[in-house]
């Protein structure tokens, strides 16, 4: 046991200095875009650290958190980088390939990091086959590709959101509270908070969920659920209101986050809980013990968020103003890629567990699951060549 968590190690170790080599390849190659530049012109340059926490960054910018302003910031301050006279003289057309791999490298670090942490977790706890599923349908992400090698907060957010996913899958998966992790957990909820206000509907989930399967007292919340909502309330008076509008319908901004092999699997999953919860006791699906109490926590879970991500946009329809200021980007839904890529890795693990005994089920669903899979990777990865020509 003590081998296989060693060699478990050293795998998800190669897998994220292989990620890193291919976060900065990208980095290299990609031109950054202005909202990179305003970015660190008007905000990283300009704002005190003082003023980034109290007032938030430049106005103009889409996020009024500070925490991915604040490690931009620090990064600038040890590397001693200088912003390019061109980029000062507002010529942002003007490339500069060291400004594209240093000024990316907290994304590319975190979005690493988030593949490597999914990968580690599954093969540790689960197999490795299960890491190597949640490795494959990462690197098939168009959203990850999309925003692997950018500027701005959305890697960072996909990094707390899967350590977030993660914390609650542990909990739930313990008989015996753990304080340490709930202590975590909390520390992960004012990250978020303090990354971008679009978070509040996931603390809000997970805390929900908490209080449903776990504990019932309220001063467990204080600090897990009432702080970050308070903090992700102040940052939101910061962001001012600026015109937008939806260009589009939920297809358009859910599928690329959550494309049609991963929401055909947790679907499968869905439908054997509901057989499981109504022909429990028949001779086929007897065997309950099979489907943990952390599979269906998360799948409840993964379904919530997803329904946070309509919810989301509904509140965009109803406050857009049509024609005016910018569109909608799925960039503000990127949080429902990490999730899902862990609830169908789930799902797979616990569809093929439960019908593992009967072995014309097994290969059946096995081989469902393989088509699926390799049809929406395939598919996926046509998306990510378009991308990167």
């Amino acid at each position: 046991m003590l081998l296989r968590k060693e060699l478990n190690w050293v795998i998800a170790i190669g897998v994220f200095l292989s990620l890193l080599v291919l976060g900065f390849s990208l980095a290299r190659n990609k031109p950054l875009w202005n909202d990179e530049v305003f970015t660190q012109t008007a905000t990283i340059d300009q704002i005190s650290y003082a003023d980034l926490i109290t007032e938030g960054p430049a106005a103009g910018e889409s996020n009024a958190c500070p925490l991915f302003y604040a490690i931009q910031k620090i990064i600038s301050d040890i590397g001693r980088y200088k912003t390019p006279t061109d980029w000062v003289n507002n010529n942002w057309d003007a490339r500069d390939v060291h400004s594209q791999i240093f000024l990316r490298i907290q994304p590319v670090v975190f979005m690493a990091l988030a593949i490597a942490v999914m990968f580690y977790y599954f093969s540790r706890q689960y197999s490795l086959w299960a890491g190597l599923y949640s490795l494959a349908a990462s690197l098939s992400s168009y959203m990850f590709w999309l925003y692997w090698a950018e500027a701005r907060p959305y890697a960072l957010w996909v990094f707390l959101t899967v350590l977030q996913s993660v914390l609650f899958l542990e909990i739930i998966r313990q008989k015996k509270a753990d304080p340490q992790k709930w202590r975590w957990l909390t520390l992960i909820h004012i990250l978020l908070a303090l990354t971008t206000i679009l978070s509040l509907g996931q603390i809000v989930i997970v805390s929900f969920l908490l209080w449903l399967y776990k504990e019932k007292a309220f001063k467990a919340y204080i600090f897990l659920t009432v702080l970050p909502t308070c903090v992700t309330l102040f940052y939101s008076l910061k962001v001012g209101s600026r015109g937008f509008y939806v260009d589009g319908d939920w297809s358009d901004f859910i599928i690329p986050c959550v494309p049609w092999d991963r929401l055909s699997v947790i679907a499968l999953y869905g439908l054997l809980l509901v057989a499981l919860a109504f022909l429990g006791k028949s001779r086929i699906l007897s065997l309950k013990e099979n489907i943990h109490s952390d599979g269906k926590a998360f799948f409840v879970y993964a379904v919530l968020i997803i329904l946070s991500g309509l919810v989301l946009l509904g509140l965009f329809q109803i406050r857009e103003v049509p024609g005016q200021g910018n569109p909608i980007s799925i960039r503000y839904f990127i949080y429902l890629t990490p999730v899902t890529i862990m609830a169908a890795t789930l799902s797979v693990v616990y569809l093929l567990k439960t019908v593992k005994p009967y072995r014309w089920l097994f290969l059946n669903l096995l081989s469902g699951v393989i088509g699926i899979t390799l049809f929406g990777f395939f598919h996926n990865c046509f998306w990510v060549i378009k991308l990167c020509q």
